[in-house]
């Protein structure tokens, strides 16, 4: 599958062990929806580690082996999703808060070792260890315990661990599991079965690979790789008093109160019939529509007929268009169950119906903002289906700047001018959570597009792309929060209407705001044109250029070579203040004036 850039698991492979298939065919389909990918087999390139259970080939040979492995328990995805469908702003690092602790949930006795002669072995010291990587240190024995820790072989509750066949280990496996970031395997620690002197040696082959300053101040590691040397005590006893372990441990330690996911049962007693997905991602989507209480049915059978999302509606084949006209069943792709799991609710639509152009070659570099959650994905993948090169990075060589527009407070309450169109619901998406956040970043790439030259418009005029194929004219007001004047139009000093009314609009939002007070306006109250000398907003004054520099920025922006050369716009031209409705308009094709015809103009 294909991942996306910004998104929590961009970059990341995952693979799983000890998990059972249904569980794990949920949580592979839900890696995929945050950027990841999922394997089944432990690849050379994998590097998080799903952990059902520690005592798996799989979890030994990473310890042991892949210093580039990052273990984390599978509900580490659900809590991850849960934050990302609620629009929270995620750190793409978030998995690091998520590690799983060595000795998460493990209860292990500690035997005889309060008056032990190494300082680094003590009990306390041991104890404190392993309460902050998430154990539970005892003093008594049951058959519960996952092991024992001891350098005795001797007395009452190593008898009975020999008996039930629980391991018994020297503290050292305490020691270098906390500094390992995993529980390392039993058997190079069984003070049972092997020598004294070689107590540790095997259980990890990549320390060179590792960073090991976090446990620095617990002991340091001889030359030879066996017991550590008592010279370290001091350092020892600064360990008692202070953390041992990385700033995220004490979360990870709390574990047990990770979200669980909501079975809610959102698709029961519907019917999907799906049609045109490969053998693997039927069986994805079988899992997560059957764990919502959904059913897998004929076509005669379904309430609802789900297409691959890069189906455009001529791909549907002919026989199933006819039945769902017949019978009244909807035709939707898949996210429409991407949709319906984020918002706990069947969501029909028009972000799941399949379009009429799917798949164009615009050419476009994009910059979209002010979108969260499941639209921030879907966002990305409509313009990458038209050929454009989407990217949330905004900068001059963009061509264009797509916003949700209520994330600048552009609400259907109060400017219905923007959601007076067949694109409603496509506009009508939450914000982020982090409210004023999104509006000082999506605003500041506003003000930037102004000055720089770049059109911004709504979702819905990529909308309108898929359905007419083309590039609209980006005058319609419906469509488009601002759009450059022609140069000669600017040269000349004269405004259009619809940019005027915009920049009013545009005007009022940010004077809601602690953007209106930071010098963004000019003297004559022009949007985005002024700047306060004495105190320029943060991240905005280098792109805040003088009005005679925007004269001479083309159309498309000044990036040297604009993938808009190929871009014709309609404008039209109101040939009175107060003419008739009725009178014809003329509609002018304005060609994007390239780089250079804009330098020698400004030469003459």
């Amino acid at each position: 599958m294909e991942t996306y850039n910004g998104l929590p698991f961009h970059g990341l492979k995952f693979c799983s062990t000890s998990i059972n298939t249904a569980q794990r065919s949920t949580l592979a389909w839900k890696i995929e929806m945050l950027g990841g990918t999922f394997h089944n087999d432990l690849l050379a390139d994998i590097n998080v580690l799903l952990v059902g259970s520690i005592d798996t080939p799989k979890y030994h040979f990473c310890a042991q082996r892949r210093f580039d492995i990052k273990f984390v328990l599978p509900d580490t995805v659900n809590t991850i999703y849960d934050l990302w469908t609620q629009n929270k702003e995620i750190d793409p690092s978030i998995i690091d808060n998520y590690l799983l602790s060595p000795f998460h949930g493990m209860s292990i006795c500690l035997s005889r070792l309060s008056n032990i002669t190494s300082p680094q072995f003590h009990r306390d010291v041991i104890a404190k260890i392993i309460v902050d990587l998430g154990g539970n240190p005892t003093e008594s024995l049951t058959p519960s315990h996952k092991v024992v820790v001891s350098i005795e072989k001797s007395g009452k509750r190593y008898e009975k661990a020999i008996e039930w066949g629980i391991p018994v280990v020297h503290p050292k496996w305490v020691i270098d599991s906390a500094e390992r970031g995993a529980a390392l395997q039993w058997k190079y620690y069984d003070i049972a079965t092997v020598n004294p002197e070689r107590i540790g040696q095997g259980s990890c082959l990549v320390w060179n690979k590792l960073d090991r300053s976090q446990f620095q101040q617990v002991c340091v590691r001889p030359e030879n790789d066996t017991i550590f040397r008592d010279k370290n005590s001091e350092l020892v006893v600064q360990a008692q008093h202070s953390p041992s372990i990385p700033p995220n441990a004490a979360h990870r330690a709390k574990f047990s109160t990770v979200l669980p996911h909501s079975g809610s049962h959102i698709f029961k007693k519907v019917g999907f019939y799906l049609c045109g997905f490969s053998k693997n991602e039927f069986l994805k989507l079988k899992s997560v529509i059957s764990d919502e209480g959904g059913d897998i049915v004929s076509d005669t059978s379904a309430n609802v007929i789900v297409v691959p999302s890069y189906y455009s509606y001529s791909d549907v084949p002919a026989k199933l268009k006819n039945l769902a006209d017949l019978k009244g069943i909807k035709i939707v792709n898949e996210w429409f169950i991407e949709r319906s799991l984020h918002y706990s609710k069947l969501c029909f639509d028009q972000w799941s119906v399949p379009r009429i152009h799917t798949t164009l070659k615009l050419s476009l570099k994009i910059a979209f903002s002010g979108f969260g959650g499941i639209e921030l994905l879907h966002v990305e993948k409509v313009l990458k289906s038209l050929g454009c090169f989407p990217t949330r990075t905004f900068d001059q060589t963009n061509d264009l700047l797509v916003i949700n527009i209520t994330s600048i407070g552009l609400t259907e309450q109060r400017f219905p001018t923007f959601f007076d169109n067949d694109y409603k619901s496509i506009l009508s998406v939450p914000c982020p959570t982090e409210l004023e956040t999104q509006l000082s970043k999506t605003m500041n790439k506003v003000l930037a597009a102004k000055s720089w030259g770049i059109p911004v418009v709504s979702f819905a005029y990529i909308w309108k792309v898929t359905d007419i194929g083309d590039l609209p004219a980006l005058k319609d007001g419906s469509f488009c929060i601002f759009a450059p004047n022609p140069i000669e139009t600017r040269t000349k000093g004269r405004l259009s209407h619809q940019a005027e009314m915009i920049d009013t609009e545009l005007k009022s939002i940010v004077e809601s705001t602690t953007l209106g007070s930071n010098g963004l306006f000019s003297q004559d109250g022009s949007f985005g044109s002024g700047v306060n000398k004495e105190h320029p907003t943060p991240k905005m004054d280098q792109h805040i250029i003088s009005r005679k520099q925007l004269k001479s920025i083309r159309l498309a922006g000044m990036a040297s070579e604009s993938r808009l050369n190929t871009l014709s716009t309609l404008q039209q031209e109101h040939q009175g203040a107060h003419s008739d409705s009725g009178t014809s308009k003329k509609i002018t094709e304005i060609q994007v004036l390239d780089l250079q015809t804009s330098r020698s103009r400004r030469k003459n």
